[in-house]
């Protein structure tokens, strides 16, 4: 039987994306009083029923940062969940006493988080695969000087069949390779100042010189009793966090809730749950253990 037409399936695709984001979107936002409130829940108490209202009320973030990256062959759903983890972060460091809103703080989060898996995504997977690509790796930027056209500025439609005419390619190889080029050039670009790259200075998480040794130890033991926590599981969760965390390329939400029959969005779900029941136990028999030097 003849398979549907290419336009179908990206029809399909796009309003499968839309369904996905417009579900984020009708999630109700938390008045500064309720979200004051299930931010001391989850600080004082670890109350994980506060902490999935605030993450999930604010996925809103995660979208508006993930549409900024999403033409750079990462599917919008992989963004997002990574802008997930991005708000999870900023939950267990979030302070509401400060006065401040919770999105002031994890809008920094989320797209660190992004930015971080798109230059890991990019650094992954080759940019000469084909020979279109293996071209205008080589070549693109010759041609833009060429043609006069300004490097580091989107291109017209008109210069990017120009440039495809030029190297003989295909125009959407020439915007493929365009995005990905300028991402990873803005990304990296060091700053005049503290001669750092930009990703670097979007959050500091170096830790203090003298602690590095004891981190790596202590990095050593944690992956020992990752693995136990991990013999836990059962098969399901044991598949989707692996398929998620530990496989490289990583599994994509789209592969693991066709394998399930399940939404992408619960895939997340599941991801997001069983990290946390992953990193609590691992705390758990780190302390029973007393190997690790780590606060109750």
């Amino acid at each position: 039987m003849a398979g549907r037409p290419a336009n179908d399936v990206t029809r399909e695709g796009a309003e499968s994306h839309d369904f996905y984001i417009d579900g984020i979107m009708r999630i109700p936002m938390l008045s500064a009083d309720e979200e004051k409130r299930l931010c001391r829940l989850w600080l004082e108490k670890r109350d994980r029923s506060a902490h999935g209202r605030v993450v999930e009320a604010h996925l809103r973030v995660a979208v508006k940062h993930a549409r900024r990256f999403s033409g750079y062959g990462i599917s919008i759903e992989d963004l997002i969940s990574e802008g997930s983890l991005g708000l999870d972060r900023a939950m267990d460091k979030f302070d509401p006493s400060r006065g401040y809103r919770f999105v002031t703080y994890a809008t920094w989060w989320v797209r660190a988080s992004i930015i971080r898996y798109v230059l890991r995504y990019s650094r992954q997977t080759p940019m000469g695969t084909t020979v279109d690509s293996k071209k205008l790796f080589f070549g693109l930027k010759k041609a833009k000087s060429r043609l006069d056209i300004p490097d580091g500025v989107a291109m017209t439609p008109e210069q990017i069949q120009a440039v495809a005419t030029e190297t003989g390619t295909a125009t959407t190889a020439v915007v493929e390779m365009e995005r990905r080029l300028m991402t990873e050039s803005r990304l990296n670009a060091v700053d005049a100042v503290s001669g750092k790259e930009a990703i670097d200075l979007l959050i500091d998480e170096s830790p203090l010189q003298d602690q590095t040794l004891q981190d790596s130890q202590e990095n050593e033991i944690r992956q020992a009793l990752l693995v136990k926590a991990l013999d836990e599981l059962n098969p399901r969760d044991r598949h989707v966090v692996e398929g998620r965390r530990l496989s490289d390329p990583p599994m994509t939400l789209e592969q693991l809730s066709r394998i399930y029959g399940v939404t992408r969005e619960r895939i997340r779900q599941i991801e997001v749950r069983v990290v946390a029941r992953l990193e609590k136990r691992v705390l758990q028999m780190a302390r029973m253990s007393q190997r690790l030097s780590i606060a109750a």
